[in-house]
Order: structure tokens, then sequence, then C-alpha cells
């Protein structure tokens, strides 16, 4: 609207040069997807609908009392509908969306103001959780570019923290694929990164660093603050191999700023406080009191968070901190907290590197 767009609702109509309001822009989007395939549905509700059929009724009814009393999205199961379902505050973002519902002669509130909730988005799925390989089919069966790129880009990311790196380089070629042949401009820099980390993997750690900041330059200038944070942790942790140490630094405090100015990706805060932890140790032993401040930061968020692969790999070197201080019991109790989430059988390289730390602190426990 600044530049001069018009939104409305005549925007489909011949000669008219104008974008879909939101609620339309939904409304579209979710005729598409009933035209697919995938079990994936998408619906727009409100307590004060202008058309009746549009209006929350049971659960729904109470979990949008929920959203509009806090603003927080909403996933729970409904059994009336055998779907999962999740629920995102919709919110008048455009003075067009208010003078809209406000002009409307059955509307049933004709008082809404630009920033008020004035619904919610809410999808229905099958499934709370699916595997990896389910994922990729669905996304193919949607036939939507942005929802395809995502996709990849998330097996690739899930694949290079299992160190599948033939799996991962394939993710990426997915990703520039469809990224590529799409013009999507966002997802460019994201392979450029996830590139980069697949290539420092497989012995070329200075080109894996060149491609990374290429990703993240390319990040900034399509203003993608969460991707920007995933670059400038990759970066981070490449520095540390190749034992950049002031470079890491700057780049893990760039990733921290964003996270705390902008309450972005806080799923990577655990990895890090436990990256920038690292370097400072590398740096000089000196400051290792800071680096266990830090660690013990990271420890807590990955507990909060749940994030118990986070939560083993901060274990692994907080541990060798606490044995050097002879605190061994400390470190050992640290050690089984974590292990107990992990099933038998489980072939993570970490879980290999605690318990053979786990061992050598008994061993040098004695009888």
């Amino acid at each position: 609207q600044e530049q001069g767009l018009r939104f409305g609702e005549d925007w489909h109509d011949d000669g008219v040069d104008a974008g879909p309001l939101p609620a339309l822009f939904l409304r579209e989007t979710a005729e598409g997807l009933r035209r697919n395939p995938a079990p994936l549905y998408l619906f727009l509700g409100s307590d004060f609908p202008i058309n009746d059929a549009n209006g929350f009724t049971g659960l729904q009814a109470e979990h949008f009392a929920e959203i509009r009393r806090t603003g927080e999205p909403r996933f729970f199961l409904d059994p009336d509908l055998g779907f999962q379902t999740a629920m995102f505050s919709d919110v008048a973002s455009a003075r067009a969306c208010v003078a809209c519902h406000n002009g409307e002669p059955d509307s049933p509130k004709k008082d809404w103001k630009v920033g008020d909730i004035m619904g919610a988005t809410t999808w229905n799925y099958p499934e709370a959780e699916i595997g990896m390989s389910e994922a990729l089919t669905l996304a193919d069966r949607i036939e939507h570019p942005p929802t395809d790129a995502f996709v990849h880009a998330a097996a690739a990311r899930i694949r290079a923290e299992r160190r599948d790196w033939v799996g991962a380089r394939d993710a990426v070629g997915r990703l520039v694929r469809v990224a590529s042949g799409h013009a999507l401009a966002e997802w460019l820099p994201w392979s450029a990164v996830l590139d980069g980390l697949v290539t420092a993997a497989n012995g070329d750690l200075d080109e894996g660093i060149v491609r990374v900041q290429d990703g993240l330059n390319g990040l900034r200038n399509v203003g993608a603050d969460a991707g920007r944070i995933y670059a400038l942790l990759t970066l981070g942790r490449l520095c540390l191999a190749g034992a950049q140490v002031q470079r890491g630094l700057e780049a893990v405090d760039e990733a921290l700023a964003l996270c705390n100015e902008r309450g972005h990706a806080q799923e990577h805060l655990s990895e890090l406080f436990r990256i920038r932890a690292a370097l400072l140790l590398a740096q000089s032993t000196d400051l290792e009191p800071e680096a266990e401040d830090l660690l013990m930061r990271a420890y807590d968020v990955a507990r909060n968070q749940t994030a118990r692969m986070h939560e083993l790999r901060v274990v692994l070197d907080l541990a060798p901190l606490w044995v050097r201080a002879g605190r061994n019991a400390e470190a050992g109790d640290a050690i089984d907290a974590s292990l107990q989430w992990f099933e038998e059988g489980d072939s993570a390289q970490e879980l290999a590197l605690a318990q053979a730390l786990r061992a050598r602190i008994d061993e040098n426990a004695g009888p």
C-alpha cells in the first residue's frame, strides 16, 4: 500500500490492478490445497464471521478464545474431525481489511481496528509428527514450490545434523533445483549455506567457509533473519574447526544479538552458547570460567526446550571442565542424566563419545 498498490475484493476482475486482501489470499490457498491429493486443509474462521459458515464451533471455538486472550498459537487433536489442528491468530494488518469488514452490511462487528485479532488461520493435518521421507513425499504431492523448498532445506539440515552427508548433498541439490526453477530468492542463499556445510564436512573446510559466507551475504540481502541466524551458527562452527576464533566469535555474537533483539530461531540458542564457549576456550584457557557460565546457560536452554541432542553436546563440553576441576561425580551424573533420554542402539556419534567419557570417569574414580 505504501508503494501505491491497491488491495480489494475485485482483484481477480479483468482490468483491475490490485492485489488480494489477506483473507482472499488465504481463501485462494485453501482452494488450491483442496485440489491437491495431500491431506492438508486450511480454514480462516472467526467468532464474528460475515458468513456463518466461517464461525468457529466446539473445540476450535474454545481454542480460539485462548488465542484472542493470549495471541499465542494453539495445537491440538480435534476428535470430531479426526485431524490434528493448528490455529494461528489472523491480525488485521491492512486498513482495507478493516474497512471491508466494518462496511459489510452482514458483518456482526463494525468497529474493527488495524492490529485487532479478527480470526484464526486454521490448519488440519493427519499426524502430529511424520518422518522426513514422508514429509518429502507430501511436499511433492502438494506441488507448491515454496513448500518443496522448505522441506528440502529442512531435510538437508536434519541429515547434516545426523552426519548423513550423502543425503544432505542430495537434499541441497533438490533445493537448488526448486529455488532456481521457481525464482525463490530466499532459498538460493539457504542452499549456499547448506552446500558450504556439506563441502566442509567432505574435507574442504576453507571452501566450505567461503560458501557459507556467500549464503550469509545473500540472506542479509533478502532480509531473512531466521536464515541468517542458522548461517551465522554454521559459520561459527566451521571457524571453530578452522581455528578462526575471532571470526567465529563475531559470527556467533551477531546471531545471539538477532535472537535477543527479534526473538527469531530460539531453537539455535543452546548451540550458539555452546559454540561461543568452545571458541573462548580455543582463544585462552584463562577464559574457562566464562566458558563454563555459557555452557551452563546452553544446558538450561536445551533442557527447557527438551532438545536432548543439544543437551548431550553441552554435557560433552562441560564434563571435561568439571573433571579437570575434580568434580568427577557431577560430570558423571550429568552424562547419565543426558544419556537416559536415548534408546539402546541409537547410533549418534555423540552417544559413543558420552559413553566413552563416562567409562573414563569411572576408571579414574578407582575402587
